[in-house]
């Protein structure tokens, strides 16, 4: 009927798929629904023998169905065109009026092989010789150069095969009376095509070498090369076998070369022969190939990339693969790192003295992918580089090797032009972040006969090491020492930065010293983050990371399932020290007067020495402790599994007070002035006295605690079970109460006069201080218990859904995202300059602004 829809069932082969495009625009939904036949299992074919037969009143004896079908089999199963050629040969050996095919008709013009083996020559027989020389030439002209059927037209075939127009036309009519050929009527008169695409198969002895080399370059690569460039199809095997065979003959154009690059690495065929030509290729094609097999799903094609790095044009793709460094995808960033090995010394070869960029680039490269063996080399680049080379090499060597590096670079303040040795002694300061760089250092700076170039470098390692005092009073010594006055503004910068770190530690911005940030959990830090952030370093623990990263003094702490409490340098992941518990450790440390403070969840709270990570005290305080310490050098404050709240020394962990509640307190106590509040999911938030643990105050929460409570400036933040926000004074009374789509899953932050909290529907969502107006929503792709964290105008918090986000703290916009694949339950913290966060289930990372590389893209 007028109106109805019209559907198009259209069956063509996979080479002349791409014509399809040209039907595009009458029919846009084309390639809504393809679909590739494959061949015929034996039932499939018997089947279609007996319904093909039937509509013509016909039908074989079962023999012979049995039989052609067992001939025809292959592992992969019945190709129908020979199914159909066979069929249509015993068709026409029956006799006039018979309707059954008989098992000794198959007998005497059988088996199936012999039936198309034979078939040309069979129906030849009627040309004589002359004109059976024109025939063959004919069939062979309708044949592509990959086996396949081809449309030719009468003027085109005579010029081909030699013959005239007439003649031809009256031999090609011949061959469609005979069923080898097919007629079709085009816009400018007849095309003829082979009957079956099996007999192109069978002319292919025919063709000769000349013509099977001048139809591989013009029939198959032109039209494969315009199937890659519309639909990105590459070559399969039998096409790369095909041109294989005539690579010697063939002359490439560079487009070409690259789809058989492509294709070879696909189908891993001759990989070593392609690849081998990979410079033949343009440069800008080199760098667009190395970005799609860097990038491509496919293993086999990343590993194409490993084996063909070695010929590429090195500076043309180092930037595409110094960029995937900073990938979220942990496939990409494990590539580009494998393939960055297969080049190291050609990377360690790039830091001899010439382009800057390139120098950086390479020492950039070197840190990133753990070449120790390149110590030496970059140790002389920081002593004889250019300012901003010698920069990039001190970041690989503090990756690398921190302890070989300082053993080279104490030995080379011996020796050397003064300008080199205070290079050395800059670039030694640089590792002092390392406690036993630094002692060492400081044995070497403490010797009566130390140069001004030691001492400065033991200034430097204090720097480094946030030893503030220190840094000021071995920089006073240098200030009497004979300093010569071209490295006197080494002094006048170290003093320059160490003020400026003294007014980051009086603000707060060096240190995250425990759970939430301060004992009042605000999570805010008024020190930003240039976004986007670059991962900085990966650090994988033996077991899942529930806990959040504490950080104090260029150090990193945290705890694990695996047992054990880490100490990671805040500059390079380099594991300080590790100490082993009896027990899993879910809560976050507490970095307090020196020491390190965690509860496990066999109810023991621990005490170590932060710098070195010796045990100080150990003491059981419940079943379990999940919920994170916090307080100050006075009283620090934990809950228990079994209902317990506690206030205890830091110096021996005694017991200052103890109050019992109903359920276990998993929310970390917060605190501000005088008041403790702490809350269960049975009783909800409860306000103790600091000093005597005395309760002044509880509060019914809808559907219990949801997270930790927050005690800032006179305000106590609470998120709910039932989804509510609510926030009270320090007396008990409600100031606004506020609802989220869903039940409050992390602990609210509080900054510029706005409160963040996350949903467990993957809301997150920002309210008045004042007023509890809802100011803007961000939704995720999974829930969000990770609490959020407030840095400068950025809210850092992760999700469920594997990614970590940077949202404009004003409007809700997102700024960065890292996507990992794995849910983030870690709390963000930011410190020194870096954002550090437990990712992947059981990695530590730290993130920081991108390192500037001259050109990296």
């Amino acid at each position: 009927m007028p109106g109805d829809p019209v559907h198009v069932l259209l069956a063509i082969q996979r080479e002349y798929f791409v014509r399809l495009a040209e039907l595009l625009p009458a029919l846009p939904t084309i390639f809504q629904e393809v679909s590739e036949l494959k061949r015929l299992s034996r039932e499939q074919s018997e089947l279609v023998i007996r319904r093909s037969l039937g509509r013509f009143r016909v039908r074989f004896d079962e023999l012979v169905t049995t039989h052609l079908v067992d001939d025809l089999s292959t592992a992969e199963g019945v190709l129908p065109v020979e199914l159909q050629i066979c069929c249509d040969v015993l068709f026409q050996h029956l006799e006039e009026g018979e309707r059954t095919v008989e098992y000794d008709i198959y007998r005497r013009i059988g088996p199936a092989r012999r039936i198309l083996d034979g078939l040309l020559e069979s129906r030849l027989r009627t040309f004589r010789w002359r004109r059976h020389t024109l025939a063959k030439a004919a069939l062979v002209n309708c044949v592509t150069a990959t086996r396949t059927k081809a449309l030719v037209r009468v003027d085109e075939c005579a010029l081909d095969i030699g013959a005239d127009r007439e003649v031809t036309e009256e031999l090609m009519e011949e061959l469609v009376g005979l069923g080898l050929l097919r007629r079709l009527s085009g816009e400018d008169g007849y095309l003829y095509e082979l009957r079956h695409e099996y007999l192109a198969q069978s002319l292919g002895p025919w063709l000769s070498d000349v013509e099977g080399e001048a139809k591989d370059v013009d029939d198959l690569l032109h039209r494969e090369l315009n199937n890659f460039q519309r639909f990105q199809m590459l070559l399969d095997k039998e096409k790369l076998r095909l041109i294989h065979q005539y690579r010697r003959r063939l002359t490439l154009t560079s487009d070409e070369l690259d789809l058989l690059i492509r294709s070879a690495a696909q189908e891993r065929y001759e990989v070593e022969y392609w690849l081998a030509r990979v410079n033949e290729l343009t440069v800008s094609q080199q760098m667009v190939l190395c970005v799609d097999l860097l990038y491509s799903p496919e293993p086999d094609l990343r590993d194409a990339l490993r084996l063909m790095i070695s010929r590429l044009d090195h500076q043309a793709v180092l930037p595409t693969l110094l960029d995937s460094l900073r990938e979220a995808d942990p496939v990409v960033r494990e590539t580009a790192i494998e393939v960055l090995r297969e080049i190291d010394q050609n990377l360690v070869a790039a830091l001899q003295p010439g382009d800057v960029a390139r120098q950086q680039q390479a020492a950039y490269a070197l840190g990133q992918i753990g070449a120790r063996h390149a110590v030496p080399e970059l140790v002389e680049t920081a002593r004889h580089g250019a300012a901003e080379v010698r920069e990039q090499a001190v970041e690989a060597l503090a990756e690398l090797d921190r302890s070989r590096s300082a053993d080279l670079l104490l030995r080379s303040l011996r020796s050397g032009s003064r300008g080199s040795r205070w290079n050395a002694a800059l670039a030694l300061g640089r590792l002092g972040r390392d406690s036993g760089v630094r002692e060492r250092i400081q044995r070497e700076a403490e010797r009566p006969e130390a140069p001004e170039s030691v001492v400065y470098a033991y200034a430097r390692a204090c720097l480094e090491g946030r030893q503030l005092d220190d840094a000021d009073r071995v920089l006073r010594i240098l200030d009497k020492r004979a300093v010569p006055d071209d490295q006197r503004q080494h002094l006048v910068d170290t003093w320059e930065e160490l003020e400026a770190l003294r007014r980051q530690e009086q603000r707060g911005l060096l240190a995250w010293s425990m759970y939430r940030g301060s004992p009042g959990g605000s999570a805010y830090t008024t020190a930003g983050l240039r976004l986007p952030l670059a991962l900085k370093w990966e650090f994988a623990t033996g077991d899942r990371v529930l806990s959040s990263p504490a950080v104090a003094n260029g150090v990193v702490y945290i705890g694990s399932t695996d047992k054990s409490l880490y100490a990671l340098d805040a500059d390079s992941g380099a594991a300080h020290w590790t100490i082993p518990t009896e027990a899993e450790l879910h809560s976050t440390p507490c970095v307090v007067g020196g020491r390190v403070f965690i509860g496990g969840m066999d109810g023991m709270v621990h005490a170590v020495e932060a710098e070195s990570g010796r045990p100080l005290w150990s003491r059981r305080f419940g079943e379990a402790v999940s919920s994170s310490i916090r307080g100050t050098e006075e009283s620090l404050f934990v809950g228990t599994s079994d209902g317990g709240v506690f206030a205890f020394s830091p110096e021996d962990g005694r017991v200052q007070w103890e109050y019992r509640l109903r359920g276990s307190v998993d929310a970390s106590p917060a605190m501000d002035g005088g008041l403790v509040t702490v809350g269960t999911r049975e009783e909800g938030l409860v306000v103790l006295d600091k000093a005597s643990g005395a309760e002044r105050w509880r509060w019914r929460v809808m559907g219990g605690m949801a997270g930790s409570p927050a005690v800032v400036d006179g305000r106590i933040l609470v998120g709910s079970g039932d989804g509510r926000v609510e926030v009270l004074d320090t007396d008990g009374v409600l100031i606004w109460s506020a609802l989220l789509d869903s039940a409050a899953g992390s602990s609210p932050a509080l900054a510029q006069g706005r409160v963040f909290v996350g949903g467990v529907d993957g809301e997150i969502a920002a309210f008045r201080l004042t007023t509890g107006e809802r100011l803007w929503t961000f939704r995720t792709e999974g829930a969000v218990s990770a609490s959020p964290t407030v840095a400068g105008k950025a809210v850092f918090v992760g999700s469920h859904g594997g990614q970590l986000f940077a949202l404009d703290a004003g409007s809700g916009r997102p700024l960065w995202r890292y996507r990992t694949g794995y849910s983030i339950h870690s709390t963000p913290a930011v410190a020194d300059g870096r954002l550090f966060v437990a990712l992947r289930y059981y990695n530590v990372c730290a993130f920081a602004e991108p390192v500037e590389v001259e050109d990296m893209r």
